[in-house]
């Protein structure tokens, strides 16, 4: 079961990510689920932006480095967009998980 929230860093302008938690429920090994989430932009100018992720405190999981993968990790939001953006976790191990999914301003 993955339970995490997304949050935005340092952000100029206005990005936010609905919905603000994504449960997968249960997820076997070796296999995958997908969400979608909505990206806002509620600027009056585009903003550069980084999708990534970490673990949450006290998470005991081991990252591989792709739990979730996002079907756009970076790009540029026109001024008052929105995009979907495509969560697919994959669990390598059979625990809960607790990630903590993020938005970041401008690339990288």
């Amino acid at each position: 079961r993955f339970s995490g929230f997304f949050w935005g860093g340092g952000v100029l302008g206005g990005l936010t990510m609905e919905p603000a938690v994504l449960d997968f429920s249960t997820v076997r090994i070796g296999a995958s689920e997908s969400r979608q989430v909505m990206l806002f932009n509620s600027a009056s100018c585009a903003v550069p932006f980084t999708l990534g992720y970490t673990l949450a405190p006290n998470a005991e999981a081991d990252d591989s480095g792709s739990l979730l993968e996002f079907s756009t990790k970076e790009g540029v939001l026109p001024a008052r967009t929105h995009i979907a953006v495509n969560v697919r976790f994959s669990p390598v191990q059979r625990m809960p998980y607790r990630l903590v999914a993020y938005c970041a301003h401008g690339p990288g």
